[in-house]
């Protein structure tokens, strides 16, 4: 494949002075690639840029309705600049399925990238007011956002594996494009309020904090669904910030809830119950103090452990720590920092 987009490239190149030998190669090219099957195909680092430029070239519909499959599964590999060229070159009701296909792909990069282009394309609002299809597109977003996980941020192999950028950033350019695109909707309520919901619907600490209210911060664009977005985190945020947290009142933890390793819970069970023992040492050989310390590391628990080498069998330290506390204490003020930020915005 990556020899048929660069032989592409050639033709076209070579056809800047129109030769019908060039032509005919140029569309021979289009319909093979149109005609592939594209499933489990890795077409992350190919130049489809490439194609785009061919399908301009020769400015012909039909070919670019027989590339309208192989236009839909790489949508997300062709530059925002070359869509642009595209829309411009073909009338944007032929790209109307490519888009559609985009918008319900389910797939979080794809959306994001439509939504990319949909804010580019409508820099000039005289523009987006006379191109319907662009607007149908904007009117959908709410429902293409709900399939796109939005929340969910922690990133898979394959994101690295294509060299794309991780979730979490799409996810941050998705939210800051579609509060540039609400100033087109800032009168329609049900569009606002659909929207909001699918944004905030999972307000994960991750999500939250990391993707949803720096964007939200930092964003000049007060439009309705800014503001409705905004109430909504701030009452998340009021709602987390209501208590704050408080250091244990003695030394006692509390047992994991797990299913394994009973018998050595059971031997730590004393020390975790004591409200004064804070150190317990156990003295056993390797294979058995390793399966305490592994035991220990395989759940949440405020203990850390140490090995004393000194004297035969060597020591297991367990000391208690606060560390449950203190990762609590830290999210209270970092929500407390976000609520001060939040309420400063008028």
């Amino acid at each position: 494949m990556k020899n048929q987009l660069q032989w592409l490239d050639y033709y076209v190149e070579k056809n800047q002075v129109p030769n019908s030998e060039n032509i005919s190669n140029i569309r021979e090219i289009i319909t093979r690639l149109a005609e592939r099957d594209f499933d489990n195909i890795d077409y992350s680092n190919l130049n489809f840029d490439t194609f785009i430029k061919a399908l301009c070239h020769l400015g012909n519909e039909d070919l670019l309705h027989k590339s309208n499959t192989l236009l839909s599964n790489v949508f997300d590999a062709v530059t925002i600049k070359s869509w642009i060229l595209l829309a411009q070159k073909f009338p944007l009701d032929t790209l109307k399925k490519i888009f559609s296909s985009a918008g319900n792909s389910n797939d979080l990069y794809k959306i994001g990238h439509l939504i990319c282009f949909l804010k580019n394309s409508i820099v000039c609002k005289e523009k987006a007011e006379t191109h319907l299809i662009l607007l149908e597109q904007i009117e959908q977003i709410p429902k293409y956002i709900s399939s796109a996980e939005i929340h969910k941020i922690n990133d898979s192999n394959n994101y690295y594996q294509k060299g794309k950028i991780g979730r979490s950033q799409i996810a941050k350019e998705l939210i800051r494009n579609v509060l540039i695109l609400s100033s087109l909707k800032n009168s329609n309520n049900l569009w606002i309020e659909e929207t909001s919901l699918q944004i905030t619907k999972s307000l994960s600490r991750k999500y939250l904090n990391k993707v949803l209210l720096p964007e939200l911060i930092k964003s000049q664009n007060k439009t309705s669904l800014f503001y409705n977005i905004r109430n909504i985190c701030k009452q998340e945020l009021l709602q987390k910030t209501k208590e704050k947290p408080q250091p244990p009142k003695d030394w006692s933890r509390k047992a994991p809830n797990t299913r394994y390793n009973n018998k050595i819970w059971e031997m730590l069970s004393p020390f975790l119950n004591s409200p004064t023992d804070s150190v317990f040492e156990y003295r056993a050989n390797q294979q058995l103090r390793q399966e305490v310390e592994n035991a220990i590391k395989n759940v949440t628990i405020d203990l850390k452990t140490e090995t004393v080498i000194k004297g035969r069998p060597y020591t297991l330290k367990i000391n208690k720590t606060q560390q449950e506390y203190e990762k609590l204490i830290k999210h209270w003020k970092e929500d407390k920092i976000f609520l001060e930020q939040l309420e400063k915005i008028k």
